[in-house]
């Protein structure tokens, strides 16, 4: 599809794009509150290890001081197309191509599962369970006061501190949900059983929250956009200014999320590339020479050629001055012809 037609498919056209950034909710820096919290257990590492090999570890290896670039993913908004993919996919252009976001590079991106959700009322209440311990069997537990328990060293057992790590980490950096919200009391339960929240479809989850995020995220922004230019003096640089929902990190790519398996990856890609390179290079050469040696025949051809017609000219000339036919037959001049006797 050429250029012209995939500008034509921009949900937002170009003459209708505005200034805007996105605040991030995913606060990456819980990522440090809860490796100072795993650092903090006098136990020679062995809670912070179990947090490492759990399905959330890989995050803490996530650059703290890295920025996340509201203005950067504002414009990949405003770049959505529509597309004829699965629905639960976005599209965008970039530059002359159409870009898709789906669970495919998402799963690539943020290493987290897919698969099948499961019916979560089969998660029951573990006996002396997290739940009873941490949050008095309470049914409204706040994200606040998980993140509180977290960062004063507020649990009894020195297990329970990867288990609220875990639901930390999900809620504050991978949703990026609103501090005042509650956790899900089934996602309470499923922790006490590591290997079943390890086991979980995460992916799907944070998905789910992620997509809807980005293909709602400009609903009705470009009005308010114009209503702001309207209040005059109150902004001279006026800039629409909006969060979304979702893992916001993923549409910035593999560097942000997987550093230390994207290094690999890229290790590999280069030698591809290079090996690539190489062939490329050889290919180059090869043509170089055929080129060469095609040249040099054009020019052969040409000197025979020449040389063809230097000696038709040489001939021509001779046979002007002898008088003598280019079919071979002999002209005898005026002057010597006799009539018959």
């Amino acid at each position: 599809m050429n250029m012209v037609k995939l500008k034509n498919l921009l949900k937002t056209p170009g003459s209708d794009w505005y200034k805007g950034t996105i605040t991030c909710h995913n606060h990456i820096e819980i990522l440090k509150v809860i490796d100072d919290a795993l650092s903090g257990i006098d136990d020679r590492g062995v809670q912070k290890q179990r947090f490492m090999d759990s399905c959330f570890g890989h995050f803490l290896r996530m650059h703290r001081t890295m920025q996340f670039s509201g203005t950067v993913v504002h414009r990949l908004l405003l770049r959505e197309i529509h597309h004829d993919g699965s629905p639960d996919e976005i599209r965008f252009l970039l530059g002359n191509v159409s870009v898709r976001f789906s669970k495919i590079e998402f799963c690539l991106i943020t290493g987290l599962k897919f698969g099948i959700l499961p019916d979560t009322s089969e998660y029951l209440e573990v006996e002396n369970g997290i739940h009873q311990r941490c949050f008095g069997g309470r049914n409204e537990i706040k994200i606040e006061e998980l993140k509180e328990r977290v960062q004063q060293g507020q649990w009894t057992e020195q297990f329970d501190v990867v288990k609220l790590c875990l639901l930390l980490l999900l809620h504050v950096f991978l949703i990026g949900g609103d501090e005042r919200g509650c956790v899900p009391i089934w996602q309470v339960r499923l922790v006490d059983n590591l290997d079943r929240f390890d086991a979980f479809s995460w992916g799907c989850l944070v998905y789910s929250y992620s997509i809807y995020g980005f293909k709602t995220a400009l609903f009705g922004r470009r009005g308010r956009f114009e209503q702001r230019l309207r209040i005059k003096g109150k902004d001279k640089h006026p800039k629409e200014k909006y969060n979304i929902g979702g893992f916001s990190y993923a549409l910035l790519g593999p560097p942000t999320v997987r550093a230390h398996q994207f290094e690999s990856v890229m290790h590999s890609f280069q030698e591809l590339y290079e090996e690539f390179m190489d062939f490329e290079s050889r290919i180059k050469d090869r043509l170089e020479i055929v080129l060469d040696e095609l040249r040099d025949s054009d020019q052969r051809k040409e000197e025979q050629h020449d040389e063809m017609m230097r000696i038709i000219r040489t001939y021509r000339h001779i046979d002007d001055q002898h008088h003598t036919p280019l079919d071979g037959s002999l002209s005898i001049p005026q002057h010597a012809r006799s009539n018959p006797p």
